[in-house]
């Protein structure tokens, strides 16, 4: 189940934010969480499977995560603000004139 919260999440903030790392990461949690159901069928799964499927998708999705955070920090520091912030927000002065 908390799994499949999580995909849920990181699905819904990357059709908001629409970020290349947030629609790769939503991509590996659909990994495990398809793991966990391919687990179900505990016949035809093995345990080396399982692993790869559950495990080996977690350490590429830390991998985008610690990117992310570095490169916000980046921004940031640079006072470049955010792509995503600006583009969204309308204009203040836009509002008074309409």
């Amino acid at each position: 189940m908390i799994d499949l919260t999580l995909l849920m999440g990181l699905v819904w903030t990357a059709l908001k934010h629409a970020q290349w790392w947030l629609i790769a990461s939503a991509a590996l949690q659909l990994v495990t969480v398809l793991g966990h159901v391919a687990m179900f069928d505990a016949q035809r799964t093995g345990p080396f499977s399982y692993f790869a499927a559950v495990v080996g998708s977690s350490y590429p999705s830390q991998i985008l995560l610690a990117y992310a955070i570095a490169r916000r920090v980046m921004r940031a520091k640079t006072g470049r603000g955010f792509r995503y912030s600006q583009s969204r927000s309308p204009n203040v002065s836009s509002l008074h004139e309409s």
